[in-house]
């Protein structure tokens, strides 16, 4: 039986992810994935066919993207 969430625990104790596995641990749409992570981050070819991530570097480059908003009090 096939999750139908990504299991983030899970991907936590991986060192390296698949195209799909990062998109599930950025937690981005796709078209966002493209723009804000994959220029930033080194692309690993395992063989001909498949790309994987470094989740260290994913990890880094989510941390740069965090906005941190200032509370308001009144």
């Amino acid at each position: 039986m096939a999750r139908t969430k990504p299991d983030y625990e899970g991907l936590k104790v991986q060192e390296w992810l698949t195209y799909a596995q990062a998109l599930a641990y950025t937690n981005l749409p796709e078209n966002k994935f493209k723009e804000h992570v994959k220029p930033y981050v080194n692309k690993y070819m395992r063989d001909d066919k498949s790309v994987q991530y470094k989740l260290i570097e994913l990890s880094q480059r989510m941390d740069k993207l965090v906005v941190v908003k200032a509370l308001q009090y009144e």
